[in-house]
């Protein structure tokens, strides 16, 4: 069990920051979710001890990290964690075996040369790395570059491993292939993992449990589909890519069949019941993913909105194609390439 209770002030921007966390995480992985500056990574360097924290308490299973009130600041190197960074920052003038054997850390310099060999030996086959040990981080692919940080921060039998957008920039089956390897490490160690990413279903698929964050707190947090699925909040809904935030105006209610009407630009759509009176003015968040697109009218269906509209763009992005219409509001539809084709 990681346990973190922090508050960081941070003064050296434009803008004045402001940390003030307090959660637990279980052996498992835990995603840290948010947008850009929301104080994801301030967290990782906190439980690395690259940050020091103005007050609080950082700890994991019985082994105090920081603890400002007993002015406890373990020092990086003591404290067992793997951190694999957003930039990997591999040394490019090491092979691929040196660079996992540099997360051995000065702990293994007395130790053999056969037993660290041994080891790192073994940590490369655990990643698919063995016939890759000899090569430098510039001669092999960015997926394998990956899973050499990912072998670099395991190796060493971590207490806790911290991931920065560990996948960025990676196709969707080497993506899926390492984010199994990486479930699978973690299993195996029985350790706290935090894996910060922006992806939603990145984080939906990894994370045994997820936490929200906006500039420095925790918005939200629990299982992942829950938190993701039902937004209760417009930024929380821009965070789980729900794609299309409306303004609405409440136009009419029908009590008998629980539905109420919106009005959205020139765009009319019945959603289910709400307590709001008429003439409220409302946010609607609409995932792009549940909109579907047909090229005829489709009949005897249970959606309550078919709306007729005008393509205005379309956009491929690896494994899924983005197309926004017009249909008296734009609205953003996800979709993958092969319905594309075929429609």
């Amino acid at each position: 069990m990681l346990e973190i209770a922090i508050k960081k002030s941070f003064s050296g921007g434009a803008t004045p920051f402001y940390l003030e966390v307090n959660f637990r995480a279980r052996a498992g992985i835990t995603v840290l979710f948010g947008p850009s500056g929301a104080g994801k990574t301030a967290v990782l360097n906190a439980v690395a001890g690259v940050v020091r924290p103005d007050a609080g308490r950082i700890g994991v299973d019985g082994v105090t990290y920081f603890d400002a009130d007993r002015q406890t600041h373990l020092p990086s190197a003591r404290r067992r964690v793997g951190y694999v960074f957003q930039g990997l920052a591999l040394f490019p003038h090491l092979t691929v075996a040196e660079n996992v054997g540099y997360g051995l850390g000065p702990a293994w310099l007395p130790s053999t040369r056969k037993a660290r060999r041994q080891r790192i030996a073994e940590q490369l086959a655990s990643l698919h790395l063995e016939q890759l040990g000899d090569r430098r981080p510039g001669e092999i692919s960015g997926g394998q570059q990956q899973r050499v940080a990912l072998a670099r921060a395991l190796i060493r039998r971590p207490r806790v491993l911290l991931l920065d957008e560990p996948l960025s920039g990676l196709d969707l089956p080497v993506k899926q292939e390492i984010l199994s390897d990486l479930r699978g490490a973690v299993e195996q160690l029985n350790i706290p993992a935090l894996f910060v990413t922006h992806n939603a279903e990145e984080a939906a698929r990894l994370g045994d449990s997820i936490i929200l964050f906006e500039k420095g707190r925790i918005i939200s947090e629990g299982e992942p589909m829950r938190v993701l699925k039902e937004p209760t909040q417009e930024t929380v809904a821009r965070l789980a890519d729900a794609g299309n935030i409306l303004d609405a105006h409440l136009i009419e209610k029908d009590t008998e069949r629980l539905t109420q009407t919106v009005e959205v630009n020139r765009c009319r759509l019945r959603i289910p019941l709400t307590r709001h009176p008429v003439g409220s003015r409302l946010k609607l968040a609409v995932p792009a993913g549940d909109i579907l697109a047909a090229t005829a009218k489709p009949d005897s269906i249970s959606a309550r909105n078919v709306l007729e509209g005008k393509i205005v763009s379309l956009e491929q992005e690896g494994y899924r194609v983005t197309m926004k219409v017009d249909c008296g509001t734009t609205l953003e539809v996800r979709l993958t390439p092969g319905a594309v084709a075929d429609l």
